[in-house]
């Protein structure tokens, strides 16, 4: 039962990685495979997914596991992996799941950090309207904000996060000290 298990686990997650949704389906529905397993570098099935932008495959491994905190080795969240691979609409889902948006991977940074690395200013607007905390540093004690200066689209994040300032009427606190320290856009 137990190697059933496993066998059926690693089934899903090869389904989802080479395109096979309706096999991936399939065992989803399964008696017997525990979805909640992790491969060996930590992955879960829902993480596959999200890595592969498969959301209808995702929503089906949610109803299943309902788990959106768990990270892998790395320390990366579902909410880390949609963020770097710029998947918009899974990441506007998992907001409204309320995804946890703030854990902290192996390197301290958080999807807004993630975000501002990989220069998907969409990814940073759903997180920032999502309630991402804006003042955490990662573990080089910088925050995604700090992290702007310099990239190549600086002017459009910079935008994005006085934006959000202004519209949060953050005239004075952390954020508002952080945007005043930067070069003005």
């Amino acid at each position: 039962n137990a190697q059933r298990e496993l066998d059926g686990f690693y089934a899903v997650m090869a389904a989802i990685a080479y395109g096979h949704d309706e096999l991936a389906l399939r065992l989803i529905d399964m008696e017997g495979i525990d979805l909640r397993k992790k491969a060996k570098l930590g992955m879960t099935a829902m993480m596959r997914a999200v890595k592969q932008n498969k959301f209808h495959i995702f929503e089906k491994l949610f109803k299943a596991t309902d788990k959106l905190a768990d990270q892998d080795k790395d320390g990366w969240t579902i909410v880390h992996h949609a963020t770097y691979h710029g998947h918009e609409n899974l990441l506007k889902e998992l907001v409204e799941l309320d995804a946890p948006l703030d854990m902290k991977d192996r390197s301290g940074q958080t999807a807004l950090h993630i975000a501002v690395h990989e220069e998907h200013a969409h990814c940073l607007k759903i997180l920032l309207d999502g309630g991402a905390d804006t003042t955490i540093e990662d573990a080089e004690e910088m925050t995604a904000i700090q992290l702007c200066t310099g990239a190549e689209n600086e002017t459009e994040m910079m935008a994005i996060f006085r934006l959000f300032a202004q519209e949060r009427n953050t005239a004075s606190g952390p954020l508002a000290g952080l945007l005043s320290g930067l070069q003005a856009v």
